[in-house]
């Protein structure tokens, strides 16, 4: 007997940034247009964000 599956979890989609400003690490969620550290208050806009891990290593 299989077990039935009721619900599959979501897990969003997480990276990490370095702060330019104080150098700690940001977590945020891949396609947010704009992240605040929370340490500093340094806010980055979309453009400053990297672009996601799995496009950057296609050849």
């Amino acid at each position: 007997m299989k077990p039935a599956v009721n619900r599959i979890a979501s897990v969003p989609m997480t990276a990490l940034l370095c702060c330019p400003q104080c150098y700690r690490l940001i977590s945020y969620e891949v396609g947010q247009t704009q992240v605040k550290c929370q340490s500093c208050g340094t806010a980055l806009r979309n453009q400053d964000l990297p672009t996601s891990l799995g496009s950057s290593l296609q050849d």
